[in-house]
């Protein structure tokens, strides 16, 4: 399996790829739900994290490992055992 930093890499800055198309599924660990992402939406961070913001404007630090699958148009394409 790929592993998910590279994964994100090759979506967001391959010309290939349309990241519109992906989204993710990260554990929200507070909640214990999957908060599901567009790819377009997040910032790839560093080697560890990723950043998102929420709908006031605030912005929220993910680690990578809380990432548990990722869906291309509604499919799966990569998923954390």
């Amino acid at each position: 399996m790929i592993p998910i930093t590279k994964l994100l890499s090759k979506i967001k800055w391959d010309e290939k790829e349309n990241q519109e198309d992906y989204e993710i599924g990260y554990l929200d660990r507070v909640r214990d739900i999957m908060i599901k992402v567009p790819v377009s939406d997040i910032e790839l961070d560093d080697k560890f994290s990723f950043k998102k913001y929420d709908n006031m404007g605030r912005e929220h630090e993910i680690p990578f490992h809380r990432i548990k699958v990722v869906w291309k148009k509604n499919n799966k394409v990569w998923e954390r055992k």
